[in-house]
């Protein structure tokens, strides 16, 4: 055999490792269900922040009239004095 038979062949044989290394892993990447907790945990976090955010603004927009009224109190209690 001539050396560049002998070169395409080891050329041929590391792919051919390689493509079953890669089979390997996309086959344990398919079968693997760690990461999958993560991601619950991370959804039900971002559910859980977006409620607190809506609750904070609802919130918030009550209180700007609380102190609007206190305001208007203590603006006529100082009017009148």
């Amino acid at each position: 055999m001539s050396n560049e038979m002998l070169g395409t062949l080891a050329y041929l044989e590391a792919g051919l490792i390689i493509g079953k290394q890669v089979q390997n892993f996309t086959r344990r990447l398919l079968h693997d269900n760690s990461g999958a907790t993560a991601v619950e945990y991370g959804l039900v976090i971002g559910i859980i922040s977006v409620s607190i955010i809506v609750g904070m603004q609802s919130f918030s927009n009550q209180l700007v009239v609380l102190y609007q009224i206190v305001n208007g109190y203590t603006s006529s209690a100082m009017t009148k004095s």
